[in-house]
């Protein structure tokens, strides 16, 4: 009971409902909202709003992040988007996307560093990258292509044998095992 509790209030803390809470968790609605539960609950929050000082939850605090939006990538690009660990991945990319430190984010969820650079921090910054592709669709500049090595000749990939640097090449080969022979 007291696992289901301590994830319920990280889920609270980082900006979901209880009912989204009991859903993710696969509990029902009526346990976790009932007096015990419900209490308990509160009272972690209250604790890591006070030892924070903040009143607010992180998600709401996240004003210049579109939140749904990074639920939406996330749906799109996840591939157990309603588990627990698809759920924690969009609120880790919506808490990057606010500036939040690693360290805090791994704080905030209960789990280690490594754990969260391992399973959870790659997926997040794709979500993160394609938040930033949505938000600023600047056109990538086009590279200017150096056309003097494109208009080698080649045969197959590879330098034709009267080309200059594969004579070179090939002489310099001969000199090197001449003294072997």
């Amino acid at each position: 009971m007291q696992q289901r509790v301590s994830g319920a209030a990280r889920l609270v803390i980082a900006g979901h409902t209880i009912r989204h809470c009991s859903m993710a968790m696969g509990v029902k609605y009526g346990t976790l909202s009932s007096g015990v539960c419900i209490a308990k609950i509160r009272e972690l929050v209250t604790a890591y709003q006070v030892e924070t000082g903040s009143a607010k939850s992180l998600a709401a605090l996240a004003s210049s992040v579109d939140v749904p939006l990074v639920r939406r990538l996330g749906m799109k690009m996840l591939a157990n988007p309603a588990s627990i660990l698809g759920q924690n991945i969009t609120a880790i990319a919506a808490l990057s996307l606010q500036g939040l430190p690693v360290q805090d984010i791994a704080t905030l969820f209960g789990i280690k560093l490594r754990t969260l650079k391992k399973s959870y921090l790659s997926k997040s910054r794709r979500i993160c990258a394609e938040y930033d592709k949505v938000k600023n669709p600047n056109p990538e500049p086009e590279k200017a292509e150096n056309t003097a090595v494109y208009a080698l000749p080649r045969l197959n990939g590879a330098l034709n044998a009267e080309h200059e640097v594969s004579m070179s090449a090939l002489w310099r080969g001969l000199e090197r095992w001449r003294s072997v022979a």
